[in-house]
């Protein structure tokens, strides 16, 4: 059975930086008609981030995170700078960066797709 709230919710972001005891939360928007009972964005999240040596996608099914490394950079540089998107398959897509040069920043935009289930293909279309 699904039920639908008669209240709105809000999507809100939260950062932490390293060495602070409290969460930074903002609020980003307000969303109307949320409907409950079924598998879907507001029950299952998903979260792309990387050091300078991972790439990695984490994802949220409801009990538990399940983390899969997406990209072993071995001897290269990656930044930190990640952007994921779910299709409407809910495939992820995650553009991402590689550091060749750190004085100027230079790099390339590298791109990694694949499902939530397996490894994610990386360096596709760099």
């Amino acid at each position: 059975m699904k039920r639908t709230s008669n209240s709105p919710g809000v999507v809100k972001y939260a950062t932490q930086a390293s060495g602070d005891a409290v969460w930074e939360i903002r609020s980003v928007d307000t969303v109307t008609k949320l409907m409950f009972g079924f598998i879907g964005a507001r029950n299952i999240t998903d979260v792309a981030y990387s050091d300078e040596k991972l790439l990695r996608l984490a994802v949220w099914d409801g009990s538990e995170w399940r983390i899969d490394t997406v990209v072993d950079a071995g001897s290269a540089t990656l930044g930190q700078l990640v952007s994921l998107a779910l299709d409407f398959q809910d495939r992820p897509h995650i553009a991402y960066f590689e550091v060749t040069d750190k004085s100027p920043l230079d790099g390339v935009v590298k791109y990694a797709f694949g499902t939530r289930a397996t490894s994610l293909a990386g360096d596709a279309g760099s």
